[in-house]
């Protein structure tokens, strides 16, 4: 079973009806804030509730109350679960750290995300501020009060750096017209994800290509002549997890803005000799998808659809978790269906933010 994210309907319907309304930006921003306040408040107290009166003594709790704004870490908490590398590598993290005298924040960090990972899956009451604080370490510029469109990244890719998880991707420069005409370029070092444009029309897969391989107006000289020439980013070897950032925040002035068209979401994809320096063909199959939900991209909800064992969806919404059964959500604690009633596919293709796709490939014996 997974842990729970927080969705708020009535935030983000009323964060739809303002951005809608032809009001000015002072008057817009002071509804906006009033209707968080109010929304965190309706749900901090049904969340009260839940935890502590509608769970019986002994029964195992099912998601995670949300109090504040620990959305993003709760997503990114499962994003780590579904990191099968995740759990080894920071065993073996604490295990270096534990006989040193460095880092004893980031020991501590790491020991409290891993029994986390463990009462998560004992179904265990498990603190949002203590995914937050964890979290944190790793990251001390995200704001304890407020969302940031980058929170679930400016403490993922720190973390699995430090975990030693990262890989590269090298480039080259291809002459155009000319054959085994070739340039190294620069190594880019410390990839943990690959950021995708957003396109209507497109696909997570045209994208992830698209950003690979992007043409650019580079020139080799050669004296007073010179030849165009096009960059080729490649892999350097395909990752057991490949975490795949659909771009959706675009900044206009100051002020981030969200996009929010929507976009293809491949269950599958399949990196090749155009897309991999070394190894053969990487198939990777689509594991967990980090949703945002809402009109503004520093601010609204954060939640989370994850593939179980047996393949079918569960959607992570606060302390109420759903289970997709080819006709609708039902929630998993009362068998009852909601009213939401948009496929895993319609939610990804219009609120992805972060896909986590798995390698499937078979190994050779």
């Amino acid at each position: 079973m997974i842990v729970g994210t927080k969705t708020n309907t009535g935030e983000i319907h009323s964060n739809e009806a303002i951005e809608s309304e032809k009001t000015t930006p002072i008057l817009r921003n002071l509804i906006s804030i009033v209707s968080d306040v109010f929304s965190k408040f309706l749900t901090f107290l049904q969340d009260t509730y839940f935890q502590f009166f509608s769970v019986q003594k002994g029964e195992k709790l099912i998601g995670i109350s949300n109090h504040g704004q620990n959305c993003w870490a709760i997503a990114t908490l499962h994003i780590l679960n579904q990191l099968p590398d995740f759990k080894l590598k920071a065993s073996q993290k604490i295990s270096e750290l534990d006989h040193g005298n460095q880092d004893k924040d980031k020991l501590q960090a790491l020991k409290d995300l891993k029994e986390l990972l463990e009462q998560y899956e004992n179904q265990d009451r498990i603190y949002s501020q203590d995914i937050r604080l964890a979290l944190r370490v790793f990251a001390p510029s995200i704001s304890s009060w407020r969302i940031s469109p980058e929170d679930p990244f400016s403490a993922l890719v720190p973390l699995l750096i430090f975990l030693g998880m990262e890989y590269n991707i090298t480039s080259t420069y291809e002459a155009i017209g000319e054959e085994n005409r070739t340039k190294k370029g620069p190594i880019l070092k410390d990839q943990i994800y690959i950021d995708c444009s957003i396109k209507e029309n497109s696909s997570i897969s045209d994208q992830l290509k698209a950003s690979l391989q992007p043409e650019i107006n580079y020139r080799f000289k050669n004296g007073e002549n010179s030849t165009r020439a096009k960059q080729v980013k490649k892999l350097t070897s395909a990752p057991t997890n490949l975490l795949v950032k659909a771009n959706r925040c675009e900044w206009i002035a100051k002020d981030p803005i969200k996009i929010t068209t929507s976009i293809n979401v491949d269950e599958e994809l399949t990196l090749g000799e155009g897309e991999l320096q070394n190894g053969p063909e990487a198939v990777f199959k689509l594991d967990s998808c980090v949703l945002h939900h809402g009109q503004r991209i520093n601010g609204g909800h954060y939640t989370t659809l994850v593939r179980t064992e047996d393949g079918e969806w569960e959607w992570a919404n606060d302390h109420q978790v759903h289970r997709w059964n080819g006709d609708g959500w039902v929630n998993v604690r009362s068998n009852k269906k909601i009213l939401d009633q948009r496929t895993p596919q319609q939610l990804m293709h219009k609120s992805c933010y972060l896909l986590n796709y798995k390698n499937i490939t078979p190994q050779k014996l």
